[in-house]
């Protein structure tokens, strides 16, 4: 392990504007563009804010690669959700190191850490901790790579359904862990939906080859685009979603549970005409704009596997018949996958 020499005082730095050259920098040229830990808050058309932090080990830089290939996606549209995203240690990250000697392992510093803010770094973390915690983030994700050819993970800390649903878009499988205090993810439990990603091996090459990155950056994506106002679609879908018989649950939440299966061809102008014909297929139709044929297409793919998947569908028929127009618009923007 290095040792620190002639580091500048751990400081945060708060930026509202990505700072040039970002996009394209690699994890080891960080430093040349931010002095330390920095929590960069960039503005979008939704709130409230979705928070990621990335490099909270140096050398796990699978984080940095995603955040900017979704980055790049919007230089020329407001980003469709607030970000909150935290760089954290930057100096290590310029050798390649998971921590240099001499400082503490960024994601053992949390709150709730035994020597809960007894460091500059843990005082720091405590700060950012707070802001996204104030701002009721959307969902937290803690980017991070691991040593051994795993599969995607998630790790989550807490089993509330909006939790596993964060989780689900990240990879099938999620491992439920409370073992070590004074982690990100552990230290928002019960506090905010949050998950670890684990991204399989690290390294500038490995994500080239897009695999390490691309999930991560898919799951980034698919939250910062999600429903605009998260709190009226839960309300809306929650509050008739229980009226469902059970086996009609059981086969829905199964479905929304899992993330479309490939791409589907695009529903007809003619479909969308007809699907438009109802106060909530209009709407719908006019905020999913250009993507109005995919999501269409998807609802109805998602309802056809529902349907064959037995239980009581008839009476969800009937019941989805008797909703009224914003409580069917809530469950088919839930099919169309949640924005």
């Amino acid at each position: 392990m290095a040792t620190l020499t002639n580091v500048p005082t751990t400081r945060l730095a708060i930026l509202d504007v990505l700072p040039d050259g970002f996009l394209s920098c690699r994890a080891r040229d960080l430093h040349l563009l931010l002095d330390g830990p920095t929590l960069i808050e960039l503005p979008g058309k939704a709130e409230p804010p979705l928070f990621v932090s990335i490099l909270l080990h140096g050398n796990e830089d699978s984080g940095l690669g995603a955040v900017q290939r979704v980055l790049h996606r919007y230089l020329d549209e407001p980003l469709p959700r607030s970000l909150m995203l935290l760089v954290g240690n930057v100096e290590a990250a310029r050798q390649g190191l998971r921590r240099l000697d001499g400082q503490p392992d960024y994601n053992r510093i949390w709150p709730g850490a035994p020597n809960d803010g007894k460091t500059v770094e843990a005082r720091i973390i405590a700060d950012v901790h707070a802001r996204a915690v104030d701002r009721r983030v959307f969902g937290a994700i803690d980017v991070h790579n691991n040593t051994g050819r795993n599969p995607h993970y998630s790790v989550v800390c807490d089993l509330d359904p909006h939790t596993l649903g964060l989780a689900v878009l990240f990879a099938r499988r999620a491992v439920c862990f409370r073992g070590i205090p004074g982690t990100s993810t552990a230290s928002f439990a019960g506090l905010i939906p949050a998950v670890t990603a684990e991204c399989g091996l690290p390294g500038h090459a490995a994500n080239e080859r897009a695999e390490q990155a691309k999930q991560a950056q898919t799951t980034v994506q698919a939250v910062l685009e999600a429903v605009p106002n998260a709190e009226a679609f839960e309300a809306g879908f929650e509050s008739v979603f229980n009226d469902l018989p059970e086996h009609a649950q059981t086969a829905i939440r199964h479905e929304l549970a899992l993330l479309p299966n490939g791409p589907v061809r695009a529903a007809s102008d003619a479909d969308l005409v007809r699907f438009a014909t109802t106060p909530e297929g209009a709407e719908l139709v006019k905020t999913w704009g250009r993507d109005a044929g995919r999501k269409l297409a998807t609802v109805r793919a998602r309802i056809d596997r529902m349907l064959l998947s037995g239980g009581d569908m008839e009476a969800a028929v009937e019941w989805f018949d008797q909703l009224t127009s914003a409580e069917a618009k809530s469950v088919l923007t839930a099919l169309a996958g949640g924005r």
